[in-house]
């Protein structure tokens, strides 16, 4: 009788084990064999969502009075002139790479866009009306 009761109680003990373990994602997983190039559509969207969520955060607070717009403004330029780990899916110079963009233009785009910005009374739109990160099939 101890036999299926030990196999009984290590299979408990196993699925306790693989229960609690993180669940862990690998940047590969989301790209296909040629490196940039994403499986999912709709992780490509989320994407370039999350990178014109940044520029229009970095756009709209530049010149923030508020705690909460500042720090808007804060973690948007750390996301887009920080130093980010390349392996993580979201930091800027993935979803640059996913998004087939050049981090440096983008990054020198919104320097320049900075220093007029504050040069002038009014700044210019640094988006514009239309979304500069189309995605691919649009």
């Amino acid at each position: 009788m101890k036999g299926p009761e030990q196999s009984g109680n290590s299979d408990s003990a196993e699925l306790s084990d693989l229960s609690f373990q993180p669940d862990v994602v690998l940047r590969t997983q989301f790209f296909a064999e040629r490196p940039g190039r994403i499986l999912s559509e709709p992780l490509r969207s989320l994407m370039a969502a999350v990178l014109q969520d940044a520029l229009r955060n970095f756009e709209r607070n530049l010149r923030a009075q508020t705690i909460l717009r500042r720090r808007r403004f804060l973690d948007a330029e750390r996301w887009l002139f920080g130093k980010s780990q390349r392996d993580e899916l979201f930091s800027f110079r993935t979803v640059c790479e996913v998004l087939e963009v050049q981090p440096h233009r983008i990054r020198q785009t919104v320097a320049k866009w900075r220093a007029k910005a504050l040069a002038a009374e009014t700044p210019p739109p640094l988006l514009g009306s239309r979304m500069c990160i189309e995605p691919s099939g649009a």
